[in-house]
């Protein structure tokens, strides 16, 4: 047998002290009451009283307390098989990670903001699956398509600008990367999320545009930033063109709105991250999700006869104390 959280072991330490704080506790009354009243006053005033069915309740309070510390602690045995019934989507996340991403007209930075959008994004997925891909001068993909949340969200907080060295925005490459990031004959509507600021736009978009709407991905492109732009920030200072003049990045809101119509999607704007989270959910959920059946290996879980078994004895436990 194994324990998921072993960690509420730990609160074994604070119940032997609490024993031990009992324990002291019963024997300095006991003490207190025969200096005031005497051994066999005592016996007359408390006929009723028992100390070994008082023992006893004690003794079934501290094991009801100890099954509980094991049922919360997750016992479980071997494997068990579970089918299991999902409907979902599947999303292919591109996020720019460009020296511009870094730019602070949306607070904290571009992309620390499309971070929080997307974390709390996935928070509110349950069946859709997602994979996620970089991209700035060229694309990659960073997570194959997948359920797990966890390693979802262990990437977007990961991503930085120096994981590519080459700079730019190639809008066509990320498309292209994300087209290829879907699952083989899987049914329902398949999305690309596509979140950048569309500065210093590289490719030929136009033909990758083509084979979007060839393969009937749903496109959702989330401009971050503002029109009016503003410096890029580095550890020595703003980012310096050639001329030794600060750079200021600004939102190419004007292509971005054009790439979604032309490839019959949608394009939201993302001056706080909250509102564009809820207007990208809303689109999503008006897609076709498919459904998937499938097996998959789980603990058998053993805490319910834990929870029984301590219910029971604080039961007993309860009987005995109101007899004392």
């Amino acid at each position: 047998m194994t324990f998921a959280n072993t960690e509420y072991f730990y609160l074994g330490f604070i119940l032997l002290a609490a024993v031990v704080l009992v324990v002291y506790s019963f024997f300095k009354r006991k003490g207190s009451l025969e200096r005031f009243a005497g051994t066999k006053t005592l016996q007359t005033l408390m006929q009723r009283y028992s100390p070994t069915l008082r023992l006893c309740a004690f003794l079934l309070t501290l094991a009801a307390a100890v099954l509980l510390i094991f049922m919360i602690a997750r016992p479980r045995s071997g494997i068990v098989e579970q089918e299991e019934t999902r409907h979902g989507i599947e999303a292919v996340i591109m996020v720019d990670v460009s020296n511009s991403m870094q730019a602070t007209d949306v607070a904290p930075s571009r992309l620390e903001t499309a971070k929080f959008l997307l974390n709390s994004l996935i928070d509110n997925m349950q069946d859709d699956k997602i994979a996620l891909g970089i991209f700035a001068g060229e694309a990659y993909m960073q997570l194959p398509i997948t359920s797990d949340y966890s390693a979802a969200k262990s990437m977007v907080n990961s991503l930085s600008p120096s994981m590519i060295s080459m700079q730019g925005t190639h809008i066509a490459a990320a498309l292209d990367m994300a087209n290829h990031g879907f699952s083989e004959n899987r049914k329902g509507d398949k999305a690309i999320i596509l979140i950048t600021d569309g500065e210093n736009h590289e490719g030929n978009v136009e033909e990758a545009i083509q084979k979007l709407v060839k393969e009937k991905r749903k496109l959702f492109i989330l401009g971050i930033g503002t029109p009016q732009g503003s410096t890029i920030p580095t550890g020595n200072g703003p980012l310096l063109d050639e001329n030794g003049e600060p750079v200021v990045s600004a939102l190419n809101e004007e292509l971005l709105s054009s790439i979604a119509t032309q490839a019959a999607g949608k394009y939201i704007h993302v001056e706080n991250a909250l509102t564009a989270q809820e207007q990208l959910e809303a689109e999503l959920s008006h897609l076709h999700a498919s459904t998937e059946n499938g097996k998959y290996r789980t603990y058998d879980e053993k805490f319910q006869g834990f929870g029984i078994a301590a219910f029971i004895l604080l039961l007993l436990a309860m009987l005995w104390w109101r007899d004392q």
